[in-house]
């Protein structure tokens, strides 16, 4: 009820409303320039009050439509329209977290979700083997154990030793993936690529094959889990057990995948000033950021992990969570020339 409430307040505030008899709010739609319409002047925008203690609105010029329900969280076009009708960011992250927590668990989550996630068409699976593979493997020759022992010391140099399952490695030298590290690539269980991160300087430091628009590391993450981690990296992600955006900027289709998870969505952004358009995208997503107390030499989550372990970089990830989006602003210049 309370955030029903909110919704409606914020609706009819400094507007002209009219009411239907089937009990919609109508008034000048406030989303039709956002997207790519002429302003409405002609009430075509409408919010109806559910039995529920829900909300729906539907607008009959743009087709714009967004909802929230008592149990569910609040989604990315409802803080989109939230927006528009000039509700502050800092209240649209309190709505949020008090959606959050008040979850229904009893609700089926794992079917909603699915629903909810994009269908990515499958992609070439990871070649080579298993990195620990090569290790008992009878007949491997000489140069081929030296060359897996080099890829195995890069990944305990990245602090990975203990998530060796995640890599594979090829010996063809003839590849353009020899001397590289690679790291699979799934969606719900189905193949989806790979990159292959070179363990010697090259031109081009990562070799990558994904679909458009995708997630890494969306099949890691616990499905009871209170919070999930965002990075840029997918070393990054594998070092907390986070989701990776592949990139430093967060399209809306991603940002969908990540909410669908239903929980507090946590962005560490890297120490650079490419990190803060992430940082942009976690404020406008109604996410919150990470500004941990690192060392000036540490750059990411993986540096982090490499330099402290794990346990130590997760505490203090978690111990400088920022939800006001003033103070994430204050934060941001800072975190980069640091």
């Amino acid at each position: 009820m309370f955030i029903q409430q909110e919704i409606l307040s914020a609706w009819t505030n400094g507007r002209r409303t009219k009411g239907t008899a089937a009990g919609w709010i109508s008034a000048n739609a406030v989303c039709c320039h956002h997207n790519g319409q002429n302003t409405d002047q002609r009430g075509r925008g409408g919010m109806l009050p559910t039995r529920e203690s829900g909300v729906s609105y539907h607008c009959f010029n743009c087709g714009f439509t967004a909802g929230w329900q008592p149990g569910r969280r609040i989604t990315l076009k409802m803080r989109k329209l939230l927006g528009w009708m000039g509700v502050s960011e800092d209240d649209i992250r309190r709505l949020s977290l008090f959606a959050l927590s008040n979850l229904d668990t009893s609700l089926d989550v794992k079917k909603e979700v699915i629903k909810e996630l994009p269908k990515f068409e499958c992609k070439e699976v990871c070649p080579g083997h298993d990195l620990l593979d090569w290790f008992v493997m009878q007949d491997i020759t000489a140069d081929d154990l030296d060359q897996a022992i080099k890829i195995l010391d890069y990944v305990d140099s990245r602090g990975l030793e203990n998530k060796v399952d995640y890599f594979k490695w090829h010996n063809d030298k003839n590849t353009h993936i020899y001397n590289r590290v690679l790291a699979p690539f799934t969606w719900l269980g189905q193949p989806m690529g790979y990159t292959g991160r070179s363990i010697i300087p090259a031109k081009r430091k990562y070799y990558t094959e994904h679909p458009p628009h995708f997630v890494f590391n969306y099949d890691k993450q616990q499905q009871d889990a209170k919070f999930c981690l965002v990075v840029e990296g997918v070393f990054d992600a594998i070092a907390i057990d986070g989701l990776s955006i592949l990139t430093n900027e967060c399209n809306e289709s991603q940002a969908n995948i990540i909410d669908s998870l239903n929980r507090e969505v946590i962005v560490v952004p890297d120490r650079d000033k490419a990190g803060m358009s992430l940082i942009r995208d976690a404020m406008e997503y109604g996410w919150n950021v990470a500004f941990p107390d690192w060392g000036q030499n540490i750059k990411d989550s993986s540096d982090a992990v490499a330099q402290y372990g794990q346990l130590f970089t997760m505490r203090s990830i978690l111990d400088s969570v920022e939800t006001s989006n003033l103070k994430i602003q204050l934060m941001m210049k800072r975190w980069v020339d640091n």
